[in-house]
């Protein structure tokens, strides 16, 4: 069952952003990637914003390069977000597939605490080198919330409120 996306009262939330729980957030990111790779010719790239560390960015990652491949949507995942080792990975990945490109989904899952005005300010700005983000997903533990620096908020198109993220034990 679809539930509306619910937003928080957290201060830190960009306004107009819908939140969801962890499972009811994977299934929208699926469906907005899916949308976003449907409508276009090109790669879609989604940058994956986790408040701190043991947020649960992997496991999102991991749910969604399974839904997205059940959907015959191939996903890679870059650790760097610039351009130059996108066009290193897409190159490699063309000549792993017999010289094909083919279109995909590519993952950044390295950022922790992107903070800016709005999204879409931060995504106009096109920083040197990197690359361009169609995708912008928040993921945050009510207990590792993002940090509040003044008039700025976490960079996300689709924010992710994950209860069930535990810090990983150490060994």
């Amino acid at each position: 069952m679809e539930h509306p996306p619910q937003q928080s009262s957290l201060s830190e939330i960009p306004p107009g952003t819908p939140e969801y729980s962890f499972e009811e957030g994977v299934q929208a990111a699926v469906d907005r990637i899916k949308g976003l790779y449907e409508a276009s010719d090109k790669d879609v790239v989604v940058e994956i914003n986790g408040s701190g560390v043991n947020v649960g960015k992997t496991e999102l990652l991991k749910q969604l390069a399974q839904k997205l491949g059940d959907e015959g949507i191939f996903l890679s995942v870059l650790n760097d977000p610039t351009q130059a080792y996108y066009e290193e990975a897409k190159k490699l990945e063309t000549a792993a597939n017999s010289g094909v490109s083919e279109k995909r989904v590519y993952i950044v899952a390295t950022t922790i605490g992107k903070m800016y005005h709005s999204t879409e300010e931060y995504r106009s700005l096109k920083l040197e080198g990197e690359v361009s983000v169609d995708l912008y997903i928040g993921i945050y533990r009510p207990d590792k919330p993002f940090g509040k620096d003044g008039p700025l908020a976490p960079v996300a198109d689709i924010m992710i409120r994950n209860k069930g993220a535990r810090d990983k034990p150490r060994i």
